[in-house]
């Protein structure tokens, strides 16, 4: 659903958002902070991308090396040892820390470890040379940035299909954010609870897996024992 629709039901969603008390501008942000919102709890946009590496460049700058970066995803991020791509280990700051102390003054090398602090990532030990599609990612991003109403909120200029129905989320999130802004907290806090519930409603869409359901494969596996 494009945007010019999304406007139009947003109004038929909140009737009492008058165009007087919302104008369309801020229709807009809302609208788009609504997508920003869904994707950032459903993590629907996945994707992965390849960076370069900088020789002795510790720190990278997420917003730069990797396109609307939101959140990782379980593949983490690959290091191009010369063969082929290998894991890099995640971990935090603390953890560099405590077990690499001297990790902020080690010699380059082949990256083992990353961890995130705000917009940038780090890799311990740095990568020892500047080499193209050094580094792969595997993330979540943050929806497109609309050029005009006939974009899509999570394909941009084109749908994306198995997304349509999470336009309905970002209708149920205008409507939230909309009773807070007509100055009505308890009813905007009443109505949490149903976004809530429509954004797990579409997350068990996003999760079915019919095929998997039907693959003698899968089912002949029994309880893993551990």
């Amino acid at each position: 659903m494009k945007y010019s629709d999304l406007k139009s039901l947003a109004r038929a969603y909140a009737p009492q958002a008058t165009a007087e008390q919302i104008d369309d501008t801020n229709l807009g942000l809302l609208l788009r902070q609504g997508a920003l919102d869904v994707a950032s709890r459903l993590f629907c946009l996945k994707t992965d991308q390849k960076f370069a590496s900088v020789a002795d460049q510790r720190a990278y700058v997420l917003s730069t090396v990797l396109t609307r970066f939101l959140a990782i995803e379980k593949s983490g991020i690959w290091w191009n040892d010369g063969d082929s791509y290998v894991p890099i280990y995640p971990r935090t700051l603390a953890w560099l820390d405590e077990n690499r102390v001297n990790w902020k003054n080690e010699a380059s090398g082949n990256p083992q470890f990353y961890a995130f602090d705000a917009n940038e990532v780090y890799f311990s030990p740095p990568p020892s040379a500047s080499t193209a599609n050094a580094f792969w990612a595997f993330f979540s991003q943050i929806p497109p940035t609309p050029s005009n109403d006939d974009w899509y909120p999570f394909g941009g200029e084109t749908e994306i299909p198995r997304l349509a129905p999470l336009s309905e989320c970002v209708l149920y999130y205008y409507k939230w954010k909309a009773l807070g802004v007509l100055g009505k907290p308890q009813e905007m806090d009443e109505f949490e609870p149903v976004y809530e519930r429509e954004i797990e409603r579409k997350r068990q869409f996003l999760n079915i897996r019919k095929d998997l359901e039907a693959s003698p494969q899968v089912k002949l596996q029994g309880r893993r024992i551990r």
